[in-house]
């Protein structure tokens, strides 16, 4: 699957992060799925207190390494991901795909279920 999105707007390592959430895969570098998949995995290993997760990470980080992709994504888990990523998105000219269904979702907690359809317990069994 090929995304289409303002690339110019964005660094390597953002594009990288957003190609990466919305598909999977990269079509030109197809190891970048699985650089931000083991990014990813050390993170949720260094959140769980395993020292050499964090340890992984910062090896990674070295400047000679994937130092803009560990950035970016320790800014997208920060405190402010959620500000950050909204910014990503915007920059790259991606509209928030949560949005897109969340009204759906809340008409469907909305709509009641006429009595005559609510399930009743019996208490037979």
């Amino acid at each position: 699957m090929s995304l289409e999105f303002q690339r110019d707007a964005l660094s390597e390592a953002e594009a990288g992060l957003v190609a990466w959430q919305f598909s999977g895969s990269e079509d030109e570098h197809p190891y970048v799925a699985k650089l931000w998949a083991a990014i990813a995995q050390a993170w949720e290993f260094a959140a769980a207190g395993r020292g050499e997760a964090q340890a992984f990470l910062d090896r990674l980080a070295v400047t000679e390494a994937f130092g803009p992709e560990i950035a970016v994504y320790r800014r997208f888990k920060g405190v402010d991901g959620e500000a950050y990523w909204l910014d990503i998105l915007r920059r790259a000219g991606l509209a928030d795909r949560r949005q897109r269904y969340s009204a759906v979702a809340n008409e469907r907690r909305r709509r009641r279920v006429p009595a005559s359809e609510t399930p009743t317990d019996t208490g037979s069994e």
